[in-house]
């Protein structure tokens, strides 16, 4: 009885002890959410091989449908690093003209002094195979506003080849090419983009190229800055002239509203045990 009792006792002190463990992270999740403005997700979850042209917008923070040209939704995620990613992505199969597809936010969203909005999305440029990658090429997201800021793949006319860039959607100026990194067929990018209104003078844009997720920020310099005025959002278009593919466009007003980790395997494995304490002390108090 005493060997019994004694056993009891330390099963339903670890038991508790992963109780506890549990409950803490599960508390510290909480909040974590709770602090997260996430606006606009969009992880193209719509039936594989379909075109996404015409399809209701399912995505968190959009309405009405998807309008434009036949981009494809294509089975399973873009990845690059850690990025939590879900369900599809979408590709422009045609290549060397100009695409876009578009849908509405079901709110707008403006960034106001002292209130930045942060957007991103991953973006995975053609192979030299299939075409479409050449010096006159690009590829990104439009932020559809007053100002309609672009950002992802494009061509300088002082260069042979694609830099990364924040721009006015369309060209023209004002344009803040990425002296690095270069971009490469057939690769996968994290592109993120700040927009900060000032005082006086143009909102200003950085972009950051493959920035850590999970972070609480970016890093300190950013690899293009430009200056325009935004205005207020209320949509998002995917812009290419190659079969570039798109996926996981986030709006919010954090770095890390956008950039949503994977979750490591230590806090994995904190959740495992902690739900197995619980289990083993409910089977032992049946028992």
């Amino acid at each position: 009885m005493l060997h019994k009792s004694l056993a009891s006792s330390s099963l339903a002190a670890r038991a508790a002890v992963a109780g506890a463990a549990l409950a803490m992270l599960a508390s510290g999740l909480a909040a974590q959410s709770a602090r997260a403005s996430l606006l606009v997700y969009e992880p193209f979850n719509y039936t594989s091989g379909s075109v996404l042209n015409g399809q209701t917008a399912t995505g968190t923070g959009l309405t009405g449908t998807w309008s434009g040209s036949n981009y494809t939704v294509s089975a399973g995620s873009l990845s690059e690093g850690n990025l939590a990613t879900a369900d599809n992505s979408v590709t422009m199969p045609a290549n060397n003209n100009f695409y876009t597809v578009a849908a509405s936010l079901a709110s707008s969203v403006t960034a106001t002094s002292g209130n930045p909005v942060w957007a991103s999305f991953l973006l995975q440029t053609p192979s030299v195979a299939s075409g479409g990658f050449s010096g006159t090429s690009y590829g990104g997201l439009n932020l559809v506003s007053t100002g309609n800021p672009f950002f992802g793949i494009s061509y300088s006319s002082g260069t042979s080849g694609q830099q990364f860039v924040v721009q006015k959607e369309g060209g023209g100026g004002p344009n803040g090419f990425a002296s690095s990194p270069v971009p490469t067929a057939g690769s996968t990018y994290l592109l993120v983009m700040e927009d900060i209104v000032n005082s006086s003078g143009p909102d200003t844009l950085n972009l950051w190229v493959n920035p850590t997720a999970g972070a609480a920020n970016p890093p300190v310099t950013p690899d293009a800055t430009v200056g325009l005025t935004v205005g207020s959002i209320t949509g998002i278009q995917l812009v290419t002239s190659g079969n570039y593919s798109f996926d996981e466009v986030r709006i919010g007003t954090t770095y890390a509203d956008v950039t949503p980790a994977v979750p490591e395997p230590a806090t994995l494995g904190l959740v495992a045990i902690g739900a197995m304490g619980l289990l083993l002390l409910k089977r032992r108090r049946i028992a």
